[in-house]
């Protein structure tokens, strides 16, 4: 560690020393619990207090460590490695919150080091990235299913008309209906492509690479990604479904994400005009009532194929069955490659990340 945290460190964890002799834990009480900082940087601080590995806890609990402060002699515990708890006298209450902070104060310092330290680990992508396939995948699928929903409801059967009244307040909850389905759709596209992403980069991590980085494959567009991973001269309905997909991406996200404006500009006589009248077809042009029940059911049809796309192709199956595990995407190359020993076949891949999804809950669950 460089000498300039260390003095930080020492100055901030100054009057803790380790108490060598353990309290009668029927004495104490618990007095606080730190759950920020997390877990693992109270440990690293605590480690560099201590000088080598903690002593390891009791049930629910990987380490466990005596510290003296202020002449109160304390307890420091974790549980299941994500929160802190501090034990002691139940007249240490005050010194108690005042050791709490020192050591959320030495656990900031730690973790600006650590945050200098790991530049050096992204510059060499020896780095995991967070999979959150299942997050944005049950998002999608909430939306998903409220469309179907949506589309599958028949409004004539539900309003009888006897008259202009009537039928007005029909059109009104009709255009209301459909203002909800296009907000729908746009919100479904939106998660649809994120999902995409997900399996995008875990392709690129357990597949051909073509010699990029991580930082210069997501530098490329989304289209070319998809290509990368995907021979579309070789499947014509997979590059029709392509064509499609750059559409609803370019209308349904695209335009709902960045703004994309239309612009106009002032001709005598006709007022403002757009520079081409294809753009009255362009969704942020044409009102939310416009869209066809038959248009939202035929992308959500799309956006099931080009899933299905992903779970069998060549290059995209075995990263469809990783981002179901919930693991993090190994961009670190050491970890990709000990992966791609077992993509001999689906079935010996599925096993082998059953194993270490059983191996995670037991570390999960302080078993080991």
């Amino acid at each position: 560690m460089k000498s300039n945290y260390k003095a930080k460190l020492n100055s901030a964890l100054h009057g803790i020393e380790i108490a060598y002799s353990k309290p009668d834990d029927s004495s104490l009480t618990l007095l606080e619990t730190i759950i920020s900082p997390p877990g693992y940087m109270v440990k690293m601080v605590l480690s560099y207090l201590y000088g080598h590995s903690l002593p390891s806890g009791g049930d629910k609990s990987e380490w466990q460590i005596p510290l003296i402060f202020k002449g109160l002699t304390f307890i420091l515990t974790d549980y299941k490695r994500y929160k802190c708890k501090i034990y002691g006298q139940k007249n240490g209450n005050l010194v108690g919150t005042s050791l709490r902070k020192k050591l959320e104060i030495a656990s900031n310092i730690m973790n600006s080091y650590i945050s200098e330290e790991s530049k050096a680990y992204f510059d060499a992508e020896d780095i995991f990235l967070q999979n959150n396939y299942y997050k944005i995948s049950s998002i999608y699928d909430d939306f998903y299913e409220q469309l179907e929903l949506m589309i599958a409801e028949s409004p004539s059967k539900k309003v009888k008309c006897d008259g202009v009244k009537d039928i007005g307040h029909f059109l009104n909850m009709e255009i209301e209906r459909k203002r909800k389905i296009n907000g729908y759709l746009i919100a479904t596209t939106l998660f649809f492509f994120a999902i995409t992403e997900v399996l995008l980069d875990a392709c690129f991590a357990l597949g051909d690479r073509q010699g990029l980085t991580y930082k210069e494959f997501r530098s490329l567009d989304w289209s070319t990604r998809f290509k990368m991973f995907f021979d579309l001269s070789s499947d014509a309905s997979l590059s029709s479904d392509y064509n499609d997909l750059l559409q609803v991406r370019r209308y349904y996200r695209n335009v709902p994400v960045h703004g994309d404006p239309v612009f106009f500009f002032p001709l005598k006589d006709f007022g403002l005009i757009p520079a081409n009248y294809d753009s009255f077809n362009t969704p942020q042009m044409m009102p939310s009532f416009s869209i066809e029940k038959a248009d939202v059911r035929d992308y959500l049809r799309l956006y099931d194929r080009v899933i299905s796309y992903f779970s069998c192709g060549e290059s995209s199956k075995y990263a469809y069955i990783y981002v179901e595990s919930d693991f993090p995407i190994p961009i670190r190359k050491k970890s990709a490659e000990e992966l791609k020993k077992y993509m001999t076949s689906q079935s010996e891949f599925e096993e082998e990340l059953r194993h270490r999804s059983l191996y995670q809950d037991a570390l999960d669950n302080m078993e080991i």
